[in-house]
């Protein structure tokens, strides 16, 4: 399959702008960002959106504008969620000098339906330094228009077992896999053991994945808890990229 020369970000239908410190905006979900049951969205698509929003908020925060690179990530769903409309909320909760903490709400009808905390750091790499941080976002031209997981380019070794490459689709501007991906690799990881939606995930992000293919391995812990290692399969250690908990 040939993938696009851009993220997989831009295909993805939400928008964002700077209100009252922080940012707002929309996202629709659609059919093609569903699980396969179609009776819920995939977490990892609020991942991925709220990685953005909290992201360019803490990298606009700093005086001189870095990638803001997310050591953690948590997201949970409050209530189903299936194609329809969401309202879209996020803010810095923490400026630290190492560590930066920000949140994401999304909203149906004027209530939460689930939520995102973040925790960021600058990239030391100077190289990072980014020539205006995008505070303002609009809905792309071209949007997602296979499932998720095949648009990205997943591919399930066995139940439990996911892979993807490294590709322009699925890089950040640093040139590792997007955190994002890592939660998609994570819930898909798990869906594909269980069998079971994920409605909570918490990734801790370890190391970069700079070679690929990521690979997640999921592992069931107890009842409705997985546990996630993603490493990056082409290098020669047992390096562990991101662990990631799921529960569903």
């Amino acid at each position: 399959m040939t993938q696009p020369s851009h993220s997989y970000l831009e295909e993805i239908p939400f928008s964002h702008h700077l209100a009252d410190g922080g940012l707002e905006g929309e996202l629709e979900i659609t059919d093609h960002l569903l699980v396969p049951e179609g009776h819920q969205v995939r977490i990892s698509v609020l991942s991925s959106v709220a990685d953005v929003l909290t992201g360019v908020l803490i990298a606009d925060s700093s005086p001189d504008p870095k990638t803001a690179m997310t050591v953690d990530l948590s997201v949970r769903i409050f209530k189903p969620i299936t194609a329809e409309l969401l309202k879209l909320r996020s803010r810095i909760v923490k400026r630290g000098r190492t560590l930066s903490t920000a949140e994401a709400w999304f909203h149906r009808d004027g209530q939460p339906v689930a939520h995102a905390w973040a925790t960021f750091m600058l990239s030391p790499r100077p190289q990072d330094t980014m020539k205006g941080v995008p505070m303002t976002k609009t809905r792309g031209e071209v949007e997602i228009s296979q499932p998720f997981t095949v648009a990205l380019g997943f591919d399930t070794i066995e139940p439990g077992v996911v892979e993807v490459k490294r590709s322009p689709y699925t890089l950040q501007p640093a040139g590792t896999i997007h955190g994002g991906v890592v939660c998609a690799l994570a819930e898909d990881a798990a869906l594909s053991l269980t069998g079971r939606p994920v409605t909570e995930l918490d990734v801790r992000y370890l190391s970069t994945i700079r070679i690929g293919p990521a690979r997640a391995t999921a592992a069931v812990l107890h009842d409705n808890v997985t546990k996630v290692t993603v490493v990056d399969a082409g290098r020669d250690d047992d390096r562990i990229a991101s662990v990631a908990f799921a529960r569903g």
